[in-house]
């Protein structure tokens, strides 16, 4: 379905003038092997992925853009995919910046964790952060002062983060059995999402101000949680085996947020800071997140002519949680991951042709940590391989430790365009 509509809408809007109208292009085929997993034999897939995107400029004001995405694997994989992810109208004048639609918005100025983020993710692969965000459908309203912007959003549907399925590798390890020996099948049943109405609607307002050297802004937003917690049923199928079924549900939540970026000599100090607050104050209801404080601080460099006369990028980054009840996370509750994590990141590059980047994140509170490696070079214009090796382990209170032998080998080749 999307596949025709999308065809159809660049034909109908392209043709009446093509010189104001740009199709670009991605291609990737990705190589992914988990050396480690035993429990079936599709320990390798080939991913096969294209993205499009389209832009006319209608007049000097406003401009139409549209992108989706394909995604195929062999062998067949959760993932697969036809995706609209952008489908917009940007319409400027003055000091005015509208864009109504299918569209991208990110709050927050930290480079690895954004707890003021409130749109939709993809955990599917949680390590594929290439391919992390989700769109959000609705009006982003933006006015521009001297040195200062007041944006507007109102969401009046709402588009949930995209979860592991049962028979991913990645889904959260849940009981296999019953305490009495029984085994468990675990179904995912049709989400309890919000109904569209406007008693339903999203809404955030942000002030941002640019000053010399410091940047910092203030956010409100008041919506859905996009992250759901399941209620449970069961389903006695035979004295032998048990049915649960899991239903999404979602809850209200406001957040209350500080951002800043500081630039002192050669250093960048960023900081995020959100208040997460929810109905279930006592910690009372186990569907309704109980509320918390998440604050992210990060520091990074550019050290010029270190390794071969490269300049070496240095970057660190700490997350911490609090909560305002004594709740204890499950280990792959994806708003809770980085309850108490240090992140640390370094690069290298020659650009345009290479490009070398170093991931590692400890878990402090469950002593669990990730290291991953990944090398891109260019071959040619627009036209790149990139290999990565991940690393996770750790004790299996913690994300890493739990999902440990999810190690794995990524090869991706990418090419890139315009028509």
């Amino acid at each position: 379905m999307y596949v025709r509509f999308y065809i159809t809408l660049c034909l109908m809007i392209g043709i009446s003038n093509c010189v104001f109208a740009q199709l670009g292009y991605q291609t990737e085929v990705e190589w992914i092997t988990y050396p480690e997993i035993e429990e079936t034999d599709d320990e390798s897939f080939v991913f096969g992925r294209v993205n499009l995107d389209y832009q006319h400029i209608i007049n000097h004001d406003m401009r139409f853009f549209t992108a989706i995405s394909f995604r195929r694997s062999d062998p067949g994989d959760t993932r697969d995919q036809e995706r609209l992810s952008e489908l917009y109208i940007d319409y400027r004048h003055l000091r005015f910046d509208l864009r109504s639609g299918l569209q991208y918005i990110n709050w927050g100025r930290a480079d690895i964790v954004n707890p003021l983020d409130f749109s939709p993710q993809d955990f599917r692969d949680p390590l594929d952060d290439d391919n992390e965000d989700l769109p959000v459908a609705g009006f982003n309203l933006s006015y521009y002062l001297e040195t200062s912007q007041i944006q507007w959003i109102v969401l009046p549907y709402f588009i949930d983060s995209e979860l592991p399925k049962p028979e991913s590798i990645w889904f959260s390890n849940l009981p296999s059995q019953t305490p009495l020996g029984q085994d468990i099948q675990y179904t995912v049943v049709e989400a309890n999402q919000p109904e569209t109405g406007i008693d339903n609607w999203q809404t955030g307002v942000k002030w941002s101000h640019r000053g010399r050297g410091f940047d910092w802004a203030v956010s409100y937003f008041y919506g859905w949680n996009d992250v759901p917690l399941f209620y449970t049923s069961n389903q006695f199928i035979n004295s032998t085996t048990v049915k649960v079924f899991l239903e999404p549900t979602f809850y209200r939540q406001h957040i209350i947020g500080f951002d800043s970026a500081w630039l002192i000599e050669d250093y960048t100090f960023r900081s995020e800071l959100a208040y997460k607050h929810t109905s279930d104050n006592e910690g009372e209801d186990p569907y309704i997140d109980d509320p918390y404080l998440h604050m992210v601080l990060g520091i990074d460099r550019t050290f010029q002519n270190i390794i071969f006369e490269k300049d070496l990028f240095l970057l660190l980054e700490y997350s911490y949680q609090h909560a305002i009840t004594d709740i204890q996370y499950q280990t792959n509750d994806f708003d809770h991951i980085f309850e108490n994590t240090l992140f640390t990141r370094f690069g290298m590059d020659n650009l345009p042709k290479w490009e070398l980047q170093i991931d590692l994140a400890f878990d402090l509170a469950s002593e669990g940590y990730f290291v991953r490696p990944q090398l891109s070079y260019e071959w040619f214009d627009n036209f790149k391989t990139q290999i990565s090796i991940e690393f996770l382990e750790g004790n299996s209170n913690s994300f890493f430790g739990a999902n440990k032998e999810n190690k794995a080998i990524r090869f991706r080749i990418i090419k890139e365009g315009i028509f």
